[in-house]
């Protein structure tokens, strides 16, 4: 007995089994990602904006919390732009930190909004995203969190992108970036970027 796997939609077009007796189909697939932004418009881009730091210190230049009820926060991608040094020293490394889980310091405590808003990446969504988004400055701090990772760029400008391996922030969690430049500067542009999205937990 013959079975047959007609469209739903009324079309009156059939499925096509091939001569292996494999069913013919069209598929699309997306990443996680992609989807979050095409179809849910709940994808958006954080950025510091420039950051100018005047000592060869560590300070504290990024913070994200996520102030969602129930969604979570991906970082897909993780952006760090440098500009030239006036004074550092030729060679040497610039240090970036990131943090788990930051709760103090003056990044928090003299909050900063970002220069640049949280950018929806789907123009066509009005949604907006439910987050703390400090930048740092000169000497601002962030004293606790759970060291993560730690990327040495060398002294020139630079643009360097690293993937986040859909580093997952759960409502209430926060995310930290601290940034030493190198060794006798006396002024650097920096930036920072987290490519995020939300999604409902599963």
């Amino acid at each position: 007995m013959a079975f047959q796997i007609e469209d739903g939609l009324g079309s009156g077009r059939l499925a096509q089994v091939g001569k292996s007796n494999h069913l013919h189909v069209n598929a699309v697939t997306r990443t996680s990602s992609a989807d979050a932004i095409v179809h849910r418009g709940d994808g958006y881009n954080l950025n510091t904006g420039p950051i100018v730091l005047t000592t060869a210190n560590e300070s504290a230049v990024f913070y994200v919390k996520n102030n969602e009820s129930l969604k979570e926060l991906i970082i897909s991608n993780f952006v760090v732009q440098l500009g030239a040094s006036t004074g550092g020293t030729v060679g040497a490394e610039t240090i970036t930190k990131v943090l788990r889980n930051p709760t103090v310091g003056t990044i928090v405590s003299n909050a900063v909004d970002c220069d640049i808003p949280a950018i929806n990446q789907n123009f066509g969504s009005t949604r907006q995203f439910n987050g703390d988004t400090f930048k740092g400055a000169e000497g601002y701090t962030l004293t606790d969190g759970v060291l993560v990772a730690d990327a040495r760029l060398p002294n020139s400008p630079n643009i360097a992108f690293f993937e986040a391996g859909e580093t997952v922030l759960p409502p209430g969690t926060s995310i930290g970036v601290k940034f030493t430049p190198p060794a006798s500067n006396t002024s650097m542009s920096v930036s920072f970027a987290f490519r995020t999205y939300l999604q409902e937990p599963e």
